[in-house]
């Protein structure tokens, strides 16, 4: 897992790390919410093939190749038109 240069508004970790103080109730069960704001989620470079971390919709990897959520869905997208 690596992190990659944000190219668009980047993840938050700092209120990521607010909310992941209240992922679990006091009574045990899971809020959801505050679990899915603590966590950008992961997605693959399509250069490398590694996992990055999903800070942002447009992210440049180490390796060179832009990636992120708007790259994986503008890349899937093609890949339908070209069928």
């Amino acid at each position: 897992m690596k992190h990659a240069k944000p190219l668009t508004d980047a993840f938050d970790w700092e209120r990521a790390r607010q909310a992941q103080e209240h992922v679990v109730s006091s009574d045990g069960t899971v809020n959801w919410r505050a679990a899915f704001a603590a966590d950008p989620g992961v997605t693959e470079c399509p250069g490398c093939k590694e996992s990055v971390w999903a800070e942002a919709d447009v992210m440049r990897c180490d390796c060179g190749s832009l990636c992120g959520r708007e790259i994986v869905e503008m890349l899937r997208r093609a890949r339908e038109e070209s069928k």
